[in-house]
Protein backbone atom coordinates (compact mmCIF):
# COMPACT_ATOMS: atom_id res chain seq x y z
CA UNK A 1 0.00 0.00 0.00
CA UNK A 2 1.30 3.41 -0.89
CA UNK A 3 1.86 5.92 1.87
CA UNK A 4 0.56 9.45 1.35
CA UNK A 5 3.30 12.00 0.83
CA UNK A 6 3.24 15.06 3.02
CA UNK A 7 3.74 18.13 0.83
CA UNK A 8 3.27 20.86 3.43
CA UNK A 9 6.49 22.34 4.76
CA UNK A 10 7.31 25.00 7.30
CA UNK A 11 10.58 26.87 7.70
CA UNK A 12 11.56 27.64 11.28
CA UNK A 13 14.30 30.27 11.54
CA UNK A 14 16.93 29.87 14.21
CA UNK A 15 16.81 32.74 16.75
CA UNK A 16 20.60 32.65 17.18
CA UNK A 17 21.39 33.59 13.58
CA UNK A 18 22.29 30.12 12.33
CA UNK A 19 20.41 28.22 9.65
CA UNK A 20 16.79 27.38 10.28
CA UNK A 21 15.13 24.01 9.80
CA UNK A 22 12.55 22.87 7.25
CA UNK A 23 9.85 20.78 8.94
CA UNK A 24 6.98 18.82 7.47
CA UNK A 25 8.84 16.82 4.83
CA UNK A 26 8.78 13.60 6.82
CA UNK A 27 8.20 11.47 3.72
CA UNK A 28 11.49 12.76 2.25
CA UNK A 29 13.52 12.25 5.42
CA UNK A 30 14.70 8.66 5.47
CA UNK A 31 16.60 9.11 8.73
CA UNK A 32 13.71 10.83 10.54
CA UNK A 33 15.62 14.04 11.14
CA UNK A 34 14.45 17.31 9.57
CA UNK A 35 16.72 18.65 6.86
CA UNK A 36 17.78 22.25 6.63
CA UNK A 37 16.80 24.43 3.68
CA UNK A 38 20.09 24.17 1.81
CA UNK A 39 20.10 20.38 1.93
CA UNK A 40 16.52 20.18 0.69
CA UNK A 41 17.17 22.77 -2.06
CA UNK A 42 20.37 21.03 -3.14
CA UNK A 43 18.60 17.66 -3.32
CA UNK A 44 15.75 19.02 -5.46
CA UNK A 45 18.13 20.87 -7.78
CA UNK A 46 20.34 17.78 -8.07
CA UNK A 47 17.40 15.58 -9.07
CA UNK A 48 16.21 18.10 -11.65
CA UNK A 49 19.68 18.58 -13.10
CA UNK A 50 20.26 14.84 -13.39
CA UNK A 51 16.92 14.39 -15.12
CA UNK A 52 17.61 17.17 -17.60
CA UNK A 53 21.10 15.84 -18.34
CA UNK A 54 19.64 12.38 -19.06
CA UNK A 55 17.07 13.92 -21.41
CA UNK A 56 19.79 15.91 -23.21
CA UNK A 57 21.84 12.76 -23.72
CA UNK A 58 18.81 10.90 -25.10
CA UNK A 59 18.01 13.76 -27.50
CA UNK A 60 21.64 13.91 -28.63
CA UNK A 61 21.72 10.18 -29.35
CA UNK A 62 18.41 10.41 -31.23
CA UNK A 63 19.80 13.29 -33.27
CA UNK A 64 22.96 11.32 -34.03
CA UNK A 65 20.84 8.38 -35.18
CA UNK A 66 18.80 10.65 -37.45
CA UNK A 67 21.99 12.24 -38.78
CA UNK A 68 23.44 8.83 -39.65
CA UNK A 69 20.21 7.74 -41.36
CA UNK A 70 20.01 11.07 -43.19
CA UNK A 71 23.50 10.63 -44.56
CA UNK A 72 22.09 7.93 -46.85
CA UNK A 73 20.32 10.53 -48.96
CA UNK A 74 17.53 12.09 -46.91
CA UNK A 75 18.68 15.63 -46.31
CA UNK A 76 15.71 16.58 -44.12
CA UNK A 77 16.58 13.83 -41.61
CA UNK A 78 20.21 14.87 -41.70
CA UNK A 79 19.40 18.52 -40.95
CA UNK A 80 16.88 17.55 -38.21
CA UNK A 81 19.46 15.31 -36.57
CA UNK A 82 22.10 18.02 -36.69
CA UNK A 83 19.68 20.55 -35.17
CA UNK A 84 18.74 18.10 -32.41
CA UNK A 85 22.40 17.48 -31.54
CA UNK A 86 23.20 21.21 -31.47
CA UNK A 87 20.09 21.95 -29.41
CA UNK A 88 20.86 19.26 -26.85
CA UNK A 89 24.43 20.51 -26.45
CA UNK A 90 23.17 24.07 -25.94
CA UNK A 91 20.64 22.83 -23.37
CA UNK A 92 23.36 20.87 -21.59
CA UNK A 93 25.54 23.97 -21.48
CA UNK A 94 22.67 26.02 -20.01
CA UNK A 95 22.01 23.34 -17.38
CA UNK A 96 25.65 23.22 -16.34
CA UNK A 97 25.83 27.02 -16.14
CA UNK A 98 22.69 27.02 -13.99
CA UNK A 99 24.24 24.42 -11.69
CA UNK A 100 27.35 26.58 -11.36
CA UNK A 101 25.27 29.70 -10.64
CA UNK A 102 23.31 27.86 -7.92
CA UNK A 103 26.53 26.55 -6.35
CA UNK A 104 28.17 29.97 -6.33
CA UNK A 105 24.99 31.61 -4.98
CA UNK A 106 24.76 29.12 -2.12
CA UNK A 107 28.47 29.56 -1.44
CA UNK A 108 28.10 33.32 -1.06
CA UNK A 109 24.83 33.05 0.89
CA UNK A 110 26.38 30.79 3.52
CA UNK A 111 29.99 31.99 3.42
CA UNK A 112 30.07 32.91 7.12
CA UNK A 113 28.62 29.58 8.28
CA UNK A 114 31.35 27.42 6.72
Amino acid sequence: MLEPMMLAAAYTPNPFGAQGVVDGLAAWNFDGNPHDFTTMFANIVGILMSSIVSICIAVFLTGAFLYIIGSFGKEDLKSNGKNMMIGSLIALLIVQLARAIVAVTLLFMYWGTL
